[in-house]
């Protein structure tokens, strides 16, 4: 049963990682100027956000997972510690190719870096559930304060405060998405008794293994399918300008 729950998480990772893909390959259509799409009507609204929620909430369910799985607090830290510094090397790794090539709106602070600070933050609270609860709470209404304050510094960018001005193709602020992995962590209990008695895979097929392999390897696959898309996207639109 144990190895069920894990395959069910992976395969959730795996369809959030698929849907993004998709996401981003239609939005390169646009912004090649390919295909015009309307990112601001609901259905795409609708889709993104839940695409975002998702890899946010799945980052408070493995923390979870993870402590719950861990020998002692110590061994817990020092696995999460080393996975939360490859994530934020992965994180300036994104902002240092997007500002070689789109300086005006280059990713500061996106969604890598918001799992990697905000996983930070969560660290000393997972197995602490009131802690937990408080922290949720606080990032759902601290935007409401910090949105009103004007403040074009880093810390700006970190907090969500209003920015003049201010343009990113991807941003995350803390608050507040802390709020989704807060959320995570808190049903991550709930969700494995449910994958326990009910789980969702009950075989590995194909396709099973495909969104599997996908959810293992998210990493990876966020840092490389967009330039492979656009490498794609521009070779194709080269060879049709040669025909």
């Amino acid at each position: 049963m144990k190895t069920n729950r894990i395959i069910d998480f992976d395969i959730w990772r795996g369809a959030t990682v698929f849907s993004m893909i998709i996401f981003h390959f239609f939005f390169a259509l646009n912004y090649l100027k390919i295909l015009f799409i309307n990112f601001s009507s609901t259905p795409w609204v609708v889709f993104g956000f839940l695409i975002r929620v998702s890899f946010l909430v799945l980052v408070g369910v493995s923390l979870e997972l993870s402590f719950s799985n861990s020998s002692s607090q110590w061994s817990f830290l020092k696995k999460q510690l080393k996975r939360l510094g490859v994530i934020a090397a992965a994180a300036l790794f994104v902002s240092f190719s997007t500002w070689l090539y789109i300086p005006d709106e280059f990713i500061r602070f996106g969604i890598l870096h918001m799992i990697a600070l905000g996983g930070l933050l969560l660290l000393p609270l997972v197995g602490n559930k009131r802690r937990v609860v408080l922290l949720l709470i606080c990032s759902i209404f601290l935007p409401f304060f910090i949105g009103s304050i004007e403040s074009n510094s880093w810390g700006g960018i970190v907090l969500g405060s209003k920015m003049e001005g201010f343009r990113s193709i991807d941003w995350f602020p803390i608050f507040p998405w802390l709020a989704w992995i807060c959320f995570g962590v808190l049903v991550s209990g709930p969700l494995k008794i449910i994958l326990k008695n009910h789980p969702l895979v009950s075989r590995e097929t194909r396709g099973v293994q495909f969104f599997k392999k996908l959810g293992q390897n998210a990493l990876l696959v966020y840092l490389v399918h967009v330039p492979i898309i656009m490498i794609l996207l521009v070779g194709v639109m080269a060879l049709e300008s040669l025909v």
